[in-house]
């Protein structure tokens, strides 16, 4: 069932009360011909939808997996966000994190790792590669554009 809701800042119809997917569920579906996208913990399925502006290939490329950060980061507008509804067929549940075995405090603490970065900050790392991969391309053609012509005026 739909009912009227706020969606991340933009008013749409929030989806609730659909099938129940893990994340093994959806990543089942990853071809155009049947392909499920998990966006903001809700399942959608797109199979067969051809006519996204970015292509088929940017579904494929989150296709069977959480696409969230991805749908986010392309500042998706109040229309596209509306077109979800027709497309949600469930919610995403998480499988349960195993429980920690009991140790006594000593213990726990020499056999904890050290603490790892989070996922946040590993997805923002990434994510900033790109500004450093062009400034770097670009200084590459910078250097070679002046030896280039340097070489000519000689």
């Amino acid at each position: 069932p739909l009912r009227p809701g706020l969606f991340y800042g933009f008013h749409t119809e929030i989806m609730s009360g659909g099938k129940t997917f893990t994340i093994e569920d959806i990543a089942k579906h990853s071809r155009p011909e049947d392909l499920y996208l998990l966006i903001h913990n809700k399942v959608y399925d797109v199979s067969g939808w051809n006519e996204h502006p970015g292509g088929i290939e940017v579904l494929l490329e989150y296709a069977g997996k959480d696409s969230t950060d991805a749908f986010e980061d392309q500042g998706h507008s109040e229309d596209a966000r509306a077109m979800l509804t027709k497309y949600y067929i469930g919610d995403f549940k998480a499988a349960p994190k195993p429980a920690a075995p009991a140790a006594t405090a000593p213990a726990a603490a020499a056999a904890k790792p050290a603490p790892a970065a989070s996922s946040k900050a590993a997805k923002s790392s990434s994510s900033s590669s790109l500004p450093m991969i062009l400034g770097l391309v670009l200084l590459v053609l910078a250097v070679g554009g002046y030896y280039y012509f340097t070489q000519m005026s000689h």
